[in-house]
């Protein structure tokens, strides 16, 4: 499974310093790569989501296979 990290780390860090008394809560939804992982915050106030392309790591065999 490939996503990018730059965009889940930050969802985190939003989660870890949105409550001054405790971080929130978060889902995670996934099914298998080419499918898109769903972060989910919810406080009282809002809820944050954050939908990220994934790909299958099987994919990218071809690919390293055509650069050698």
């Amino acid at each position: 499974l490939v996503f990018t990290l730059k965009e889940f780390k930050a969802m985190l860090q939003f989660c870890a310093q949105s409550n001054l008394d405790q971080e929130l809560p978060i889902m995670l939804r996934f099914y298998w790569g080419g499918k898109p992982i769903v972060v989910e915050a919810k406080s009282q106030g809002f809820s944050a989501e954050l939908v990220m392309a994934t790909l299958d790591h099987k994919l990218l065999g071809n690919m390293n296979s055509m650069t050698k």
